[in-house]
């Protein structure tokens, strides 16, 4: 469930927000029976504007992760989004799917073409605690 690359500090003191993929989507990578590549890849993020933590969930200590689902089309832009499971705060939700659909992505390959895919998106909210 690993995103490539480090985690960004989300706006506003003492909170983050972690996109992360998950492993689930369509395409996969492998090689032919005599070596070479298959030029079969998932959809990857290019382009993942952070959601903003939004300071009154931040001031309720408001935390959890929105799994959404994500339509990538053969261009890489983002179609129907839907969430898979909620943080079990409404207002977290809606802030990880406003920022979801401003992402791009480099489109899934099947034989080297780009194709459409549906992939799985864990948003985290979490506090960070002074201490």
């Amino acid at each position: 469930m690993a995103m490539a690359g480090p985690a960004r500090a989300a706006s506003g003191a003492n909170s983050s927000v972690t996109p992360t993929k998950s492993s689930s989507g369509s395409g996969s990578r492998g090689t032919a029976p005599d070596g070479r590549g298959t030029g079969n890849s998932k959809a990857t993020p290019a382009y993942q504007p952070e959601p903003t933590y939004p300071a009154f969930a931040r001031r309720q200590g408001y935390e959890g992760q929105v799994i959404i689902r994500v339509q990538v089309s053969s261009t890489g832009s983002v179609g129907a989004v839907r969430i898979v499971r909620s943080s079990g705060y409404a207002m977290l939700d809606e802030t990880a799917l406003s920022a979801i659909k401003r992402w791009r992505f480099r489109p899934a390959q099947q034989g080297g073409k780009p194709v459409e895919a549906t992939l799985n998106v864990p948003i985290t909210f979490k506090l960070h605690k002074q201490g």
